[in-house]
């Protein structure tokens, strides 16, 4: 439903022309009852009106909704199909709404796979439905604003998660790393995630009015996704990535008390039931590997798989890199001598 949702909110946003004949319905005080695609089952469910079938404009649509109907445009809101529609869905579908536009519109995206728009002529409210579901679309400008306070939110949840990477890093080194400094920078990368997706959400209705949110947003988000699935796969009982995403999507479907328990989130990653906090974990390496210079991922990979943690890597630095560079065009010199300054760190 939210990726309707959002294709929806797309095509309503600034610079398309389903905005811009929203916006015009507004400041005219027409009121207006759009409905997009599922066009066999929308007229199924009403009667009359005039057969348009012409393509879509602002202007078109504007003059169209100064009638009662509704209009019905195509899936893609391309064509204007019909106007002056009279929607008579099934009265006994329960619904909230108590305006006759809104409880016709509820009532029609219930009945059929259409969606909705609701253009309230007294309160200017956009309303879009799907499904029953329904969601009041809000300012430009006040979506702007959310989408600033977003952005920050974002920042500094990622300058968060940054630190609590250094600070695991530092950890798998001196090999010493805990459930509690794990599970840190899991929570933190679930909970970056979970705001870039309420950050893309603004970014999807503004539209043109978004793109400098939008690069933002993608700089801070860099490498970020990555860097959590490789914690993962660090620590968990199955290392593949299948098994990574899986975790993943669990993890984020946790409750915001279960996700603070370090136990809840080592279950999770297959490591048992009955872990504290300070239990002693032992990297796999898959980050280390792959942060250093001069190795390729699939590289890193071989000796992490050969080797099977971090600790035996760092105790076999000739015979780590010795074991792919027969087979590549390693350089194990620079790539041991990497490992060696990780280990002699200040």
């Amino acid at each position: 439903m939210n990726e309707k949702f959002d294709h929806v909110l797309a095509m309503m946003a600034p610079g398309t022309d389903l905005h811009e004949a929203l916006d015009m319905v507004l400041a005219a005080h027409t009121g207006a009852l759009i409905c997009i695609g599922d066009v066999e089952n929308v007229l199924a469910v009403g009667n009359g009106g005039f057969k348009i079938g012409v393509p879509f404009t602002p202007q078109r649509l504007f003059e169209l909704a100064k009638m009662d109907g509704a209009i019905v445009l195509d899936e893609e809101a391309r064509t204007i199909v019909r106007a002056n529609f009279h929607l008579n869905p099934d009265s006994l579908l329960p619904t909230t709404e108590t305006g006759m536009r809104h409880r016709t519109a509820s009532r029609t995206s219930m009945q059929t796979a259409a969606t909705v728009i609701s253009v309230s002529q007294r309160r200017s409210v956009v309303n879009v439905y799907l499904g029953g579901s329904s969601v009041a679309l809000d300012s430009v400008e006040m979506v702007l604003s959310r989408a600033n306070q977003g952005i920050l939110a974002l920042q500094n949840s990622r300058a968060g998660l940054d630190k609590a990477i250094r600070r695991l890093m530092g950890l798998e080194i001196d090999n010493l790393v805990t459930v509690a400094a794990v599970a840190q920078v899991i929570r933190r990368s679930c909970n970056l995630v979970t705001i870039s997706r309420q950050v893309k959400r603004y970014n999807v209705y503004l539209g043109v009015t978004g793109n400098l949110l939008n690069l933002q947003h993608e700089e801070i988000m860099q490498g970020a996704e990555e860097a959590y699935l490789i914690t993962v796969r660090d620590y968990a009982a199955d290392s593949s990535l299948s098994a990574a995403l899986r975790i993943r999507q669990q993890i984020g479907a946790l409750p915001p008390s279960e996700l603070a328990s370090p136990s809840r989130i080592a279950a999770l990653l297959g490591l048992g039931e009955d872990h504290a906090d300070e239990d002693h974990l032992v990297p796999r390496g898959i980050r280390a590997m792959m942060h250093l210079p001069f190795l390729s991922d699939e590289d890193a990979e071989q000796i992490v798989d050969e080797y099977g943690s971090l600790t035996a890597i760092m105790d076999n630095v000739k015979e780590s890199i010795g074991s792919v560079s027969a087979t590549s065009d390693l350089d194990e010199h620079a790539v041991a001598a990497s490992l060696q300054r990780l280990r002699e760190r200040p």
